[in-house]
This record gives C-alpha cells, structure tokens and sequence, in this order.
C-alpha cells in the first residue's frame, strides 16, 4: 500500500504523533498504576483511529472496505475505556468496578462483531474522483451510533458528578479532562458520527484531529495540577526536548557552513556531525537540567543523591537545631528554596507551633490555629498545600488561614505525618 500524504494525512500524522507522546509519559511513568495504564490503552486506541484513518484514505479499491472496517472499530475501544476510566478517575472507589468493566467491554465486544460482519453495518466504499470516499451503511447503524454517543454520554455524567462532589486539586484535575475530552468528543459526533449518516463525508477525518485539545488539555492538568502525579516526568521530557533542540539546530547549522565551504563534504563530514553530537549531547543535556532546576522548575533534582546527603548530615547530631538546619541546607541545594519553617501541631490545643524559622517574615507570631477546612482538604489526606495551584480551588476564596500564608510568603506547606498523627508541618 502507498502512503498518501496530502494535507489532511500530514495533519492526521501529526495528531497521532501528539497522542503518542502523551500515552508514552503516562504509560512509562505510571505502569504499576491502573489508573495509567488505562488512560494509556484509552490514547492507544486513538491512536489507532487516527492512524486507521490514514490508510482509510490510501486504500486501493481492494482494500477499502477492510480499513473503513478497521476505521470503525477502532473508536468503540476509546469509548469502552472511556467509561471504564471514569471508574477509576481520579480515585477509584467503586467497590464493583469489576463487573461494571466487565459489562462495558462485553457490549464492546458486541459492537465490534456486529461492525466486523460483512453487509450487517457497513455494506459498501465507493471512491469519488477529487472527494472523500462515501461509505454506505446499512439500516442498523443506529446501533453503533447509540453506542458510541450513549457511553460517551454517560462517562460526561459520571465525570460530571466528580467535579460536583471533589473538591480541591481533585476537582480541577476532573473539570480539566471532563472539558477537553467533552470538546473533542461532541465536535466529533458531528463531524464523524452524524454527517456520515447523513451522506457528507468531506469532513470525516476532522474528529480525529478534534482530539489534539483533549491531550492539550490533558497536558495542561498534568504540568498545571499533578494529574496522575507525572508533573516533574513532563518537565524532565521538556528539557530533554529542549537539549536535543540545541544539538540538532547545532548540527545543522555545522552542516550548513561545512556544504557552503567545503566541496563533497558529505563523504566525510556528516559521520562527523553525528559523532560530534553524540558526544556533545550528553554534556548539554547535564547543563539544560541545572539551568532548569535553578531557574525555572526546582524540581529536576536527583532524589537519591537528597537522601543520601541528608542522611549523611544527620548522622552527626541529635541537636533539634542543627537538623533543621542541616533540612534547610538541603533544599537549598536541591529546590533554591528562600525561606524554610517548621511547624509542630499541638493536638490538645489545635494549634502549631513554629518551632524553626529561616526566611520568612512572621513578626514575632509563634503559634498559628488549626483551620479544619485544610486539614481536611490536605493535611488529613496527607497532601502538600501547594498555594499556586490552591488559589483557583472555589472553596479555599476567602479563607483567613490561606490568606495568611499568602501573605507570609509560604508556596508549599508539607504535612510531616508520624505513626498516622499530623506530627509536624
């Protein structure tokens, strides 16, 4: 088969490239989460709808009704782990997932029966000379119409219904994926689902390309608000990006000068470029990582080297003072931070106590009161307050313990647990 690559396959080329990288970080990052590992399946299966669509539109007469097969049951996977995603998403607490997968995918699997069998939903291809090929569908197309929009639909409701009852990051995370996968979704009925039915089959391809804003939105929480606890995964891929940008642009740069000067360069010249970059990546991409962790992210920071130090400091005192100190000297070198606290939680008298201050501006106060609100959104849940990304959650507008930490300066406060109490701050 020839590859057709006009406009429309270069773009679906592009989508299915986007998708690809998305489900990779997931996936590789998360393999021993569920949670991951169907969000991965569930862009695979995108994937593999829009790639379908590519050799859809490069099929012979031959094969056409075989990839338009394949173009079709492509899709019912992205809505049966769909749904089944939204079990499991943001945590899963449906004791009877279980059997609610089980039931999803057996309709699945019906669906894809009934689209593989010949003449019973797609009866026929018929290429047209300068147009989009018009497929023939039987009576019973209804049914993988009701499918498609019923599961889809009914995901929304369950996602709908987390962003109603979460609260938080949680929340944000939940309105983040419900909108962009809605977006895309919904603009893809029209385009994939409805005109078809009707005979307009122009713009068939389009909802393939409609799902680059669910991974734009998908990325956006994942660097925004830690969905699925990738953050610093998506940073680290970034400045990888932005070293091997570097060298290539170096390359083709020397490249350049070298086929601008030197005469039948290529003999020798680009085994030498390639050398060359092999063995300035390594160092450019060392350098990119501390550029970042300086400047820009703070959190490129090898974790087995903190702990080792750490521990190494520790072991040299059991003053109270010294290993606060020796803490605050750590995340310097590790997160530049500015200001460093300590804050030990008084359980008779709900309060914390500041026991350790190096940078912030607390004005003589040593004893700060409890607010049930954060503790129960994060310190009980044993989760960082994170103030930037706490600022857009609707229930903490108002608050006077939030506002007071904004006003101190505080960007993280990190709950320290200790045998399941809150312990130190």
């Amino acid at each position: 088969m020839n590859i057709l690559f006009d406009k429309i396959n270069i773009l679906l080329l592009v989508t299915a490239c986007l998708n690809l990288l998305l489900g990779f970080i997931i996936f590789f990052n998360g393999r021993n989460k569920k949670i991951n590992i169907v969000y991965s399946l569930n862009i695979v299966a995108i994937l593999g709808w829009t790639l379908s669509m590519i050799l859809y539109r490069s099929a012979s007469l031959e094969t056409n009704l075989f990839w338009c097969t394949i173009l079709y049951i492509t899709p019912t996977f992205i809505a049966s782990s769909f749904l089944y995603f939204t079990y499991i998403f943001p945590t899963e607490k449906d004791k009877n997932v279980l059997l609610k997968s089980l039931i999803i995918f057996s309709i699945n699997a019906i669906i894809v029966a009934m689209m593989a069998w010949p003449d019973l939903i797609i009866k026929a291809v018929n290429i047209r000379s300068g147009f989009e090929k018009e497929i023939i569908f039987t009576k019973f197309y209804w049914f993988y119409f009701l499918y498609t929009v019923g599961f889809f639909s009914y995901g929304f409701q369950r996602l709908f219904k987390k962003y109603l009852k979460s609260i938080g990051i949680e929340r944000l995370q939940v309105i983040y994926f419900l909108f962009g996968y809605a977006l895309a979704a919904n603009l893809a009925f029209v385009t994939n689902l409805i005109m078809p039915w009707l005979g307009y089959f122009f713009l068939n391809w389009l909802g393939q390309i409609f799902t680059i804003t669910m991974v734009g939105f998908a990325s956006y929480a994942i660097i925004k608000h830690h969905l699925m606890d990738i953050k610093m995964v998506m940073r680290r891929y970034s400045v990888f990006l932005a070293a091997l940008s570097t060298v290539l642009i170096l390359a083709t740069a020397v490249k350049y000068l070298l086929a601008t000067y030197f005469y039948n360069y290529s003999v020798w010249g680009d085994p030498l470029i390639l050398i060359a970059a092999l063995f300035i990546f390594p160092p450019i991409r060392n350098r990119f990582y501390r550029l970042a962790n300086q400047y820009f992210f703070s959190s490129l920071y090898d974790s087995g080297e903190v702990i080792a130090s750490l521990s190494d400091k520790l072991r040299t005192t059991i003053e109270t003072e010294k290993i606060y100190d020796f803490i605050y000297q750590t995340l310097i070198n590790a997160f530049h931070v500015k200001a460093f606290g300590m804050l030990i939680y008084n359980e008779a008298d709900k309060n914390y106590l500041a026991e350790y201050n190096n940078g912030f501006t607390l004005n003589g106060r040593k004893i700060f009161a409890e607010d049930k609100m954060l503790t129960e959104m994060f310190i009980k849940k044993n989760q960082p307050i994170i103030t930037e990304d706490a600022s857009h959650v609707p229930e903490l507008k108002g608050n006077k313990y939030f506002e007071m930490l904004n006003k101190v300066g505080v960007e993280i406060l990190a709950p320290l647990n200790v045998k399941d109490k809150i312990s130190k701050i």
